[in-house]
């Protein structure tokens, strides 16, 4: 199984995108409430952003034990 860690800054950019096994596009999107919409989802005007992960086992592993427990 691959593993993607995103976070996400309070601007939108990622501070971390990192995945375990091969790099991943990824495409965040959220409902816009603030009329700034740069796409659209099933009719509905969205906000999206994109990322390619890189690799990197140590950082999902860290991750990973830290949340071991928490389900």
């Amino acid at each position: 199984m691959n593993t993607i860690i995103v976070k996400q800054n309070e601007n939108g950019q990622f501070d971390v995108l990192a995945s375990s096994k091969i790099p991943v596009k990824v495409i965040l999107v959220e409902p816009d409430i603030s009329g700034n919409s740069n796409m659209e989802m099933a009719g509905e005007a969205c906000i999206g952003w994109v990322g390619t992960t890189i690799v990197n086992q140590q950082l999902v592993d860290e991750a990973t034990l830290s949340l071991e427990g928490i389900k």
